[in-house]
């Protein structure tokens, strides 16, 4: 049987020292309904706890002795009824080693476990003839890591920029479940998603990425297109879970800031024509024209069609009599 240990954890004991530790675990094992001759494998979940006892110490190597107070094994796969305990009336004793090197802890630990089954419920119990070794596992690990850039350092309203998102698992083990959520910024609006894998869903201003799973190694990029609406500085932020543990949170997110500003009109006479012009980046602005502000007249949408001349739009008048001035609005 092999158990998986949680993510919690605590330090061993001081020389000479004793503690105990109560968790809940996964558990993995083979069964037979059939009095040995098929077997197969299933997992469950498990209570445990386990008394850890300091030994000796030999250079940078700890030894302990360990004794497993508690193991409750019921659901899972296991047939409906069956239940695994560890023995109430005998002792069930391990070791456990600790080794330190320049690069982290080497441990093995293992217990030699008297158990018993229960077909019932839990109404009645029988013992194993011997004990069966019981390994402890650390739980599965994966080192996801996020990396977030922006196409532009600054942006007009109204001009699409891309955030490239790449999320990478650096193992050690596969990682399953990986969830990627980018918030966006509340002036910006979303336009579209393309990503290697996986679905996304849209929720408010986050971008929610469902990209299953990664094998150690692997990666998946998303690129997420969006549009300011007003002026200001968009923060947007993305972060990556997985289902199983990570060692390394702070690689999990990344933020990004773009502010975004007005686009600015030009107004110009060449070779007696009116041109007003402003960025074609700035999509969706319409311009606008009046005469005077005293006594005060209405802005008017200019009906003269725009053109571009280079990554500016145009519109050319002949100049009117008087003062004209423009504003460029978004609906």
């Amino acid at each position: 049987m092999m158990i998986h240990s949680p993510s919690q954890s605590l330090p061993p004991p001081a020389p000479g020292g004793s503690q105990s530790q109560a968790f809940k675990a996964q558990t993995e094992f083979q069964f037979s309904t059939d009095g040995g001759q098929t077997f197969s494998p299933g997992s469950a979940p498990a209570n445990v706890s386990v008394r850890v006892q300091s030994s000796t110490d030999n250079g940078n190597t700890r030894y302990f002795d360990t004794e497993m107070l508690q193991l409750n094994v019921s659901g899972g796969t296991l047939p409906s009824g069956m239940m695994i305990r560890e023995s109430p009336t005998r002792a069930s004793l391990g070791c456990l080693s600790e080794r330190t090197t320049a690069a982290d802890y080497r441990i093995s630990s293992f217990f030699d476990v008297f158990t018993e089954i229960s077909l019932d419920g839990g109404q009645t119990w029988t013992p194993s003839i011997g004990p069966g070794e019981i390994l402890l596992f650390p739980p599965l690990s994966a080192d996801l890591r996020l990396t977030k850039t922006v196409n532009l350092g600054t942006a007009l309203v109204g001009q699409m920029i891309s955030y490239n998102i790449t999320v990478s698992n650096l193992g050690p083990e596969a990682a399953s479940g990986v969830v990627m959520t980018d918030l966006l910024p509340k002036n910006f609006t979303f336009n579209s998603l393309g990503a290697s894998q996986g679905s996304f869903s849209l929720a408010s201003n986050a971008v929610i990425c469902y990209l299953t799973n990664l094998a150690a190694g692997a990666g998946a990029t998303i690129v997420i297109n969006a549009t300011p609406d007003s002026p200001g500085l968009g923060t947007n932020s993305a972060g990556v879970v997985a289902n199983e543990l990570d060692p390394s949170l702070s690689n999990n997110s990344a933020t990004v800031v773009t502010p975004a500003e007005l686009p600015l009109l030009s107004v110009n006479l060449i070779q007696g024509n009116l041109l007003v012009s402003w960025p074609a980046a700035a999509g969706g602005f319409r311009l606008l024209q009046r005469t005077n502000f005293l006594p005060r007249t209405l802005w008017e949408a200019v009906t003269n069609q725009s053109f571009a001349n280079g990554d500016r739009l145009v519109v050319k008048f002949t100049p009117p009599p008087g003062m004209s001035f423009f504003e460029l609005t978004r609906p």
